[in-house]
């Protein structure tokens, strides 16, 4: 690990690793970590805006990334040669075969109606406020 970058390695976590511009951040991994085994583990997770960030994955079985690359061009590519399963589309295109347990929003570009029609009822949605999809879901 480089203390200073806080760029870690995939290879501590499962063998492989990952190759910039993809990076893992020891804070993601102990929040999804603590959702997993203190709340629930998820059978399938979206991830919508993902961009270059492929932590939950090390955490979580079963993550689909859905980016649309304004912004954040190639990162599809860079996941999808991680071994990732990601789709370049808009989310609003995005058809999964059933609904997701668990929904990943931090700083995403769109709002949350776009996505939360995607989470199954009684699933779970992790976001944080940075573009108001917090706030949005407790006023919904």
């Amino acid at each position: 690990m480089n203390e200073r970058s806080g760029k870690y390695s995939r290879k501590l976590f499962t063998g492989k690793e990952f190759i910039e511009p993809l990076r893992v951040t020891e804070y993601l991994v102990a929040v999804y970590t603590i959702f997993r085994d203190q709340i629930y583990d998820p059978r399938n997770v979206l991830y919508p805006c993902c961009g270059f960030d492929p932590n939950p994955v090390l955490v979580f079985e079963n993550v689909t990334f859905v980016d649309a690359e304004k912004g954040n061009e190639g990162c599809i590519k860079s996941l999808q040669n991680a071994g990732l399963n990601a789709l370049k589309e808009d989310i609003r295109e995005h058809h999964p075969q059933e609904p997701y347990d668990l929904l990943i929003l931090l700083n995403p570009v769109i709002p949350t109606e776009y996505v939360a029609r995607y989470v199954r009822s009684g699933g779970y949605v992790l976001s944080n406020d940075y573009h108001g999809n917090a706030s949005q879901m407790f006023r919904d």
